[in-house]
């Protein structure tokens, strides 16, 4: 980054595993109080998702005023480490991105959406999450795409939302040292079915055009953490 260019806004998606040893109610008690103190350092709501498919698998979601905010101020400050001591034999981290969407667009801020009347993504009641991972030197190709196609899946789930972004540093890598791309969706849904029946509507065959830019996708869906 260069002296003329500003920090843009990020949204961290991180997924934890529960041991089997783990008592979910006790690690929830802890899990919140991880998110209610970055959200106050951070200035944005940071939620816990339970994975509908797994449920030993939790999701936070946050937001940053920037990479660095998050990896060279929050996570190594002595609050942090604190909090997340306790939890290192709980559950183990699988993964943390960071994806370039502002956070107000996943409806965080509650700033006015896009599109009157949308309903924002973090309050549906199931949110899928798609992680899309492109083949060497296609990002421009499968960003065409998805703008060319997206529609399509907009005016399904309608007035529900969705948002994409591509993950921002740091990124994994090739046995060769490249960085891979990978594409990260957000949409909401009034339940998983309703996405599975996506698949037999008109305009899922062109919107599916983009699994030919893919190397893999993963796709799960979550719901907010209340048990």
């Amino acid at each position: 980054m260069t002296s003329t260019e500003s920090p843009s806004p990020v949204t961290e998606l991180a997924l934890f595993h529960l041991k089997s040893s783990t008592d979910r109610a006790t690690i929830r008690r802890e899990l919140s109080s991880v998110a209610k103190a970055q959200a106050s350092y951070s200035k944005y709501p940071t939620y816990l998702f339970t994975q509908i498919e797994n449920p030993s698998y939790i999701y936070l979601l946050g937001g940053w005023r920037s990479v660095s905010a998050h990896m060279d101020d929050w996570i190594p400050s002595s609050t942090n480490q604190s909090l997340l001591a306790s939890l290192k034999e709980k559950l183990d981290l699988v993964y943390m991105v960071h994806i370039g969407i502002d956070p107000a667009e996943l409806g965080m801020l509650r700033l006015p959406a896009g599109r009157s009347g949308e309903v924002p993504i973090v309050d549906a009641p199931v949110i899928a999450i798609g992680r899309y991972f492109l083949k060497t030197g296609q990002k421009d190709a499968f960003l065409n795409k998805f703008e060319e196609t997206k529609r399509h899946l907009q005016v399904y789930i309608a007035p529900r939302g969705l948002k994409g972004g591509v993950r921002v540093e740091p990124k994994d890598k090739t046995d060769d040292g490249e960085e891979k791309e990978e594409f990260v969706l957000f949409s909401g849904w009034a339940e998983v079915q309703d996405h599975f029946r996506f698949a037999e509507c008109d305009g899922f065959e062109e919107f599916s055009q983009i699994k030919e830019i893919l190397e893999g996708v993963e796709i799960q869906h979550v719901a907010i953490w209340e048990d």
